[in-house]
């Protein structure tokens, strides 16, 4: 017992503890703190400025980060991409048409009824540097490829604008519409002497605020009613389009309640073809049937051409107010044409009138009309009902007959008369249902053509 106090000593001073244990002794009470100062107004109006400052410095930042930050939008319009500027822009849209075409007593002149891919076409378009634009559309409707629209416009204000590439032609009322725009499946008979699109130069605008509308250029010319992509000869067509829209008002300020526009479109060339490109056009009935073809067996002496002037005349006006539209146009086209050793100046001339009524109600325009309650049902919206009517005659030149028109494929005068219904669920989506009915008087085969009577169908998607 003696050695286990001194062990238990050592024990405890290796280990940092004390030997023996001391009683604490009692603590004193500590003082109480003073309490902290409060701030002054000084000091809470400094902190206040430090972070107003700093909400400045974030909100410059944020300002000049959306400066240089691309917007992209997705919508009704389509898909695009926008610098923070403006000044350069992308947009991809898209219009597919899918039509049927069903025809009723054909008995003399069988006709498949079908159904065709009218259009199909994605379509880029955008801006680069604030004044130029751009449009390509390619066209893979009808089991082909064609490039339809490819140019760029210099836009140098309003009221000029300098156009190059491949384009349409200004001449024709209805042929200018945009096809997505059509109140009926297919254009009417004028359509068929008028250009379409062609490759060239065109200098356009709209001044004094819109109340004019002009356009002017040199192509390489084509046939009535046809597109092209080149040119066999040196010679040039030069179009003209002049009109007069009295009633238009600023896009800064509510449109006018009366639309009103008149004016004429023209063209002039010198324009000869060959056996293997006569440079004719061949016309269609509304239901796109043949209906006047030159001659042409791929000989000199059996294929009619073009050798000469041709020069073609439209007149045309549209006038709208509320759900009411009415459009007419009439035209002629003069071509001289050779057959061997044949020729002769012939002149055709077409005309048609038109109506259209937005029955649900909705401001009608040359542009159509956008429905005002979309398809919804849940909220009660059955989208925009459009009916059109519409009643032309086209005349071929009597003295095409019988030797530069085809006897077999050839009219001397047609009649259509036609109503269409369009039933837009929204901006995009359309469904069109037309009947058309057209007469045929004369020609070289002997006798009248059996009436042809179609019914059209369509469902289009337009963005």
């Amino acid at each position: 017992m003696r050695h286990g106090i001194p062990n238990l000593a050592l024990a405890c001073l290796l280990l940092g503890a004390p030997a023996v244990a001391q009683q604490p002794e009692p603590a004193e009470p500590a003082e109480p703190s003073a309490p902290a100062a409060a701030a002054s107004p000084d000091d809470l109006e400094q902190r206040l400025r430090v972070v107003e400052r700093k909400l400045e410095l974030a909100e410059e930042q944020a300002a000049e980060r959306a400066k240089t930050a691309p917007a992209v939008t997705a919508g009704a319009d389509g898909f695009g991409l926008r610098s923070a500027d403006g000044a350069f822009q992308l947009r991809l849209r898209a219009l597919v048409q899918e039509d049927g075409r069903f025809f009723f007593g054909d008995d003399e002149r069988p006709i498949h009824d079908t159904f065709v891919l009218r259009r199909a076409r994605p379509i880029l378009e955008g801006t680069l540097w604030k004044i130029v634009d751009f449009k390509v559309m390619p066209d893979f409707g009808l089991g082909s490829s064609v490039l339809q629209d490819a140019y760029l416009d210099l836009r140098f204000s309003s009221a000029v604008r300098l156009r190059a590439g491949k384009a349409k032609v200004p001449v024709g009322l209805e042929a200018l519409l945009e096809d997505a725009n059509l109140p009926f499946v297919e254009r009417g008979l004028p359509s068929n002497l008028a250009p379409v699109r062609d490759l060239g130069l065109q200098l356009t605008g709209e001044p004094l605020g819109g109340r004019l509308v002009y356009a002017v250029g040199v192509f390489n010319g084509v046939p009535d009613g046809a597109s092209g992509d080149g040119d066999n000869s040196d010679d040039k067509d030069f179009a003209a389009r002049l009109m007069f829209r009295p009633f238009q008002r600023p896009a800064s300020e509510p449109p006018a309640p009366v639309g009103l526009a008149f004016g004429v479109g023209a063209s002039y060339g010198d324009q000869s073809g060959t056996a293997s490109a006569p440079n004719l056009p061949s016309y269609r009935s509304p239901s796109l049937q043949p209906v006047f073809t030159y001659r042409n067996d791929g000989t000199g002496a059996g294929t009619a051409v073009a050798d000469g002037q041709r020069v073609r005349l439209a007149p045309q006006m549209w006038l709208y107010s509320g759900p009411w539209l009415v459009f007419a146009e009439w035209t002629e086209s003069r071509q001289e044409v050779r057959l061997d050793a044949a020729s002769a100046e012939l002149v055709h001339r077409a005309w048609q009138v038109a109506g259209l009524w937005a029955i649900t109600g909705e401001s009608v325009t040359e542009r159509g009309a956008v429905p005002r309650r979309p398809f919804d049902p849940k909220a009660r919206g059955w989208g925009g009902l459009l009916l059109s009517i519409r009643y032309g005659e086209l005349e071929a030149d009597r003295d095409a007959f019988p030797l530069f028109a085809d006897p077999t494929r050839s009219v001397a005068r047609i009649a259509n008369s036609g109503a269409s219904l369009g039933w837009s669920l929204n901006r995009a989506v359309k469904l069109v249902v037309d009947y058309q009915h057209t007469t045929f008087e004369g020609g070289g085969s002997g006798g009248d053509r059996e009436t042809e009577q179609a019914l059209l169908t369509r469902v289009q998607l337009n963005f």
